[in-house]
């Protein structure tokens, strides 16, 4: 499709050359015919650089799933609470089979969630020498950015590097690397449960841990669990750790945002403030502390300012660091060169090392 797309527009800019010069009619048609093919070329030149770009990062599987994304319905309401339920580990529902992938070390599987009805791909990076009966293991779980898919972040942040040699040098314990998908069904992201609309929130809580949990040896223990995000998927790990302290021991959260701005959550006004970081921390109703690292740089405006008022709010208990780059903007680049420290804080906070 994208070899197609480059053909069409090559051709039709070459037709734009053409009627630039040798336009026939009068002097408004001619205008007119230079005009529409300058136009066309330049949507042409847009659409075949937004397919480069979905083919590298894998926003969207199909054409349908991108026009599901910027068509979709935005809930007004309040999301619907969601609790963590853990299951039995012997539910048929949760054996599913990983097979190899297209990424080195990373195995894939695509099920239902037993908790949301969602069907959606999941991946797991697993270390070298990874041994059933060595475990259990550490889960260090990846969201990427809106959109984005769940084979988007682990090779874009170097998880086969880093994260094999944290463990190697002893930095965190030995740990598997779960990743899965933002815009389910090519929708945006919510990072919570509306009527009408994917349960994301069910999905990345029960449905994604419970098959990890029966498929791999892993800690049942939330402490040994970090959920990790990047952008879109920074604000959303960062609203789940909170929200859920019982399923996740801590939080990492990559050029994040304090206040929603994707799907249901940015949809109505009240509810977009209700669910700022923010005010999540700061309630005083929370029975478990949160463990967050909030990392940004002055070259991605916002995100250090952001980091700073989470921050502030933090209740007794909880720990909040925020690590402040001088460079770096809104991108794999910057988030690649900064997973090195992220993993050295999480060695750092780690219940078992």
């Amino acid at each position: 499709m994208v070899i197609g797309a480059v053909i069409i527009t090559v051709g039709w800019t070459a037709l734009t050359i053409f009627l630039l010069y040798r336009a026939r009619g009068g002097a408004v048609l001619r205008s007119v015919q230079r005009v529409l093919a300058v136009l066309v070329s330049c949507i042409l030149a847009v659409t075949t650089g937004g397919m480069f770009v979905n083919l590298h990062f894998e926003f969207f599987e199909k054409p349908s799933e991108a026009a599901e994304y910027f068509a979709a319905f935005v809930p007004k309401g309040a999301p619907t609470p969601v609790k963590a339920e853990p299951v039995k580990e012997s539910d048929p529902a949760t054996k599913v089979d990983f097979t190899d992938s297209d990424e080195e070390g990373i195995k894939q599987a695509k099920f239902k969630g037993e908790k949301s009805g969602i069907t959606e791909e999941v991946r797991v990076w697993t270390p070298k020498g990874y041994d059933p009966s060595k475990g259990p293991y550490n889960v260090i779980y990846l969201l990427p950015g809106n959109p984005g898919r769940a084979s988007a972040i682990q090779t874009a942040i170097g998880v086969q590097k880093w994260v094999q040699e944290a463990i190697d040098a002893g930095t965190i314990p030995p740990s598997i690397v779960v990743s899965t998908s933002m815009n389910i069904g090519g929708q945006p992201t919510d990072c919570a449960d509306f009527k009408g609309r994917p349960k994301v929130e069910s999905w990345i809580v029960n449905d994604v841990p419970n098959v990890i949990r029966a498929n791999y040896a892993v800690s049942k223990n939330k402490d040994d669990w970090t959920i990790m995000g990047v952008s879109a998927g920074a604000y959303c790990s960062a609203r789940l750790a909170i929200k859920h302290p019982d399923v996740f021991g801590a939080e990492v959260w990559f050029h994040g945002y304090n206040t929603p701005i994707d799907g249901g959550l940015a949809g109505n006004p009240a509810v977009r403030d209700a669910n700022k970081l923010t005010e999540l921390l700061a309630d005083k109703s929370r029975k478990l502390p949160v463990r967050l690292l909030l990392i940004g740089s002055k070259d991605d405006p916002g995100t250090i300012e952001d980091a700073r008022d989470i921050e502030k709010k933090a209740q007794p208990g909880d720990t909040v660091t925020v690590l402040p780059y001088q460079k770096g903007g809104h991108g794999w680049k910057n988030w690649y060169k900064q997973m090195p420290a992220a993993l050295k804080w999480i060695g750092e906070h780690s219940v078992r090392r």
